[in-house]
């Protein structure tokens, strides 16, 4: 499964752990389909792991669900940042 979209990278930021995650949204109109697809492959907390491309970056990682949204969320790692010049917005 292929899948292309623009989204904005937005912070999530833990005040307990003052730590700051990177994260894209990937639309809600691919999230039944993936988790149908997925069902089998899911891991701890229903992530499902992928290879993602940003420009010409590519990376393995894993994408998490989030009920709330019914979205996935997709980690973006900094040197992926940096390489593509992405901040917040």
């Amino acid at each position: 499964m292929k899948y292309t979209f623009d989204a904005k990278l937005w912070i999530y930021t833990n005040l307990t752990t003052n730590a700051a995650w990177h994260f894209i949204t990937v639309p809600n109109i691919f999230y039944e389909e993936i988790k149908i697809a997925n069902y089998l492959f899911k891991k701890s907390f229903g992530s499902i792991k992928v290879v993602a491309t940003i420009n010409n970056c590519s990376w393995q990682t894993s994408i998490f669900p989030d009920t709330k949204t019914q979205c996935y969320l997709l980690p973006i790692k900094k040197s992926i940042r940096m390489a593509n010049n992405l901040c917040a917005g």
